[in-house]
């Protein structure tokens, strides 16, 4: 089971000294499923300490890396601060320590076709960032271990059904596709904005070197769907935003679908593992059903529904 971490202040002070940072005051930051956050009033201004409660460190180190990469890249994203030292991270307890200057902004749980226009103009621009070559190649949500509940039968229809979807995809899954940088992850809480103005993608855990596609299927799953519908002017504006930065090759559009059910399903395998296994949690009992739901919605729509829904067009 996971076990989040309380730290008192003089735990988080010492921490903060570490990196520079004279801390004044704190506060714990609630909601997150994977880490545990504290918001820093320090010398240096507001800062975001991160204990890394779901990956290894080596993980959290790709991590930090990445973040550096993307500032190299003028990528708008948090930003990294470095210990004393001029290491990426700390560790604490056997958890590793990521701190970040603080990001002002306000997270919306449901975006406007033109906020989704902006995300996917940020997106395009995310995947055409060179491609680093510390990243892993396959997404956190393919690891074996959100697999293990086949066979617990804390749910057998969709533990059935699981098994059964992951062996279709072994075999009808193209792995030929377009790769780069992807987020993985591009759900609403993950996206900042100002005003009105977009200012920056966080949240990278997920990020890896992986199918390009398969990241505007997850990010129309987080952002284009209301219930188990796609919201065709949502949809389109996501499309729209992007392919101002990069055009969607042709042979992507058709698989779009395929993929966008693939990364529903793969999402529930998380879901179930996490509120069953690693955390349970019994509010969030079935949240791996409504991902279910989606990732069945996507399959019963015919090729040409799903292209004139999401395309404006009934073929490629």
């Amino acid at each position: 089971m996971a076990v989040y971490t309380q730290l008192s202040k003089s735990e988080l002070i010492k921490l903060a000294s570490k990196f520079g940072l004279k801390m004044h005051d704190f506060k714990p930051v609630k909601g997150g499923a994977c880490n545990s956050n504290y918001i820093l009033e320090t010398d240096c201004g507001r800062h975001m300490l991160t204990i890394v409660e779901e990956r290894t460190e080596e993980e959290t180190a790709v991590l930090a890396k990445l973040l550096l990469w993307l500032k190299k890249n003028k990528y708008p994203t948090t930003r990294l601060r470095k210990t004393k030292n001029g290491i990426n991270y700390e560790t604490y307890s056997g958890k590793a320590i990521l701190v970040k200057k603080y990001l002002k902004g306000k997270v919306y749980d449901v975006l406007n076709a033109e906020q989704i226009k902006q995300v996917g103009k940020y997106l395009g621009h995310l995947h055409s960032v060179p491609l680093p070559d510390f990243l892993f190649d396959s997404h956190y949500y393919e690891r074996p271990i959100f697999l293990s509940v086949i066979g617990k039968g804390i749910d057998l229809e969709y533990e059935n059904w699981l098994k059964n979807r992951l062996k279709y995809f072994d075999k009808f899954l193209p792995r030929n596709m377009p790769r780069g940088l992807v987020h993985g992850d591009v759900f609403g809480d993950n996206v900042l904005f100002g005003k009105k103005k977009l200012k920056a993608i966080i949240d990278f855990e997920e990020a890896c070197d992986y199918f390009l596609i398969f990241d505007i299927g997850m990010t129309m799953i987080g952002l284009c769907m209301d219930g188990l519908e796609i919201i065709p002017d949502k949809a389109r504006a996501l499309i729209k935003g992007y392919q101002k930065i990069r055009p969607i090759k042709k042979e992507e559009m058709v698989c779009l679908q395929l993929f966008m059910e693939y990364a529903a399903v793969r999402t529930s395998s998380w879901r179930i593992w996490k509120y069953h296994i690693d955390a349970p949690n019994p509010e969030r009992k079935n949240k791996h059903r409504e991902m279910m739901a989606i990732a069945e919605a996507v399959r019963g729509m015919t090729k040409k529904e799903f292209l004139k829904t999401v395309f404006n067009q009934s073929r490629v």
